[in-house]
C-alpha cells in the first residue's frame, strides 16, 4: 500500500522515501594536486552536507561520505557519488575536502 500521508500516488513502500527528495553529490575528479608526502599522494575525498555558512567542524559527520583513495595520483579520478537528503535543511550546502591517506592529520 502507498504512503498516503506524504506522497500522492498509491504504490508499494520498498524504497520508499516519504516525502524526502534525496539529492545526488557526484565527485569526478581533481586535478593538479599537491603530493601530499614524499612517497606520493593516494587522495581521497569527503563529502559533508549541512546548513549553508557551518564551518566543516559544525556539519554533521553522520551526512558526510567518503570516498576510496587513489593511488599515487595528483590528477585523480574518483568517479565518486552520494546520496544526500537535504529537506530537513533551510539552505543545504555541500563541502568537499581532498585528503591524503598517507598524511595523518589536515
Amino acid at each position: 500500500m502507498g504512503c498516503t500521508a506524504c506522497c500522492p500516488l498509491p504504490g508499494p513502500d520498498n524504497g520508499h522515501t516519504h516525502g524526502i527528495k534525496p539529492r545526488a553529490v557526484i565527485v569526478w575528479r581533481g586535478a593538479n594536486l599537491k603530493h601530499g608526502d614524499v612517497i606520493g599522494s593516494d587522495p581521497y575525498v569527503i563529502v559533508r552536507v549541512g546548513e549553508a555558512g557551518t564551518a566543516w567542524a559544525g556539519k554533521p559527520r553522520s551526512a558526510g561520505r567518503r570516498g576510496a583513495p587513489a593511488s599515487e595520483a595528483t590528477n585523480p579520478v574518483w568517479d565518486f557519488g552520494v546520496t544526500v537528503e537535504t529537506d530537513r535543511l533551510a539552505q543545504p550546502e555541500v563541502q568537499v575536502r581532498v585528503y591524503d591517506a598517507d598524511v595523518v592529520g589536515e
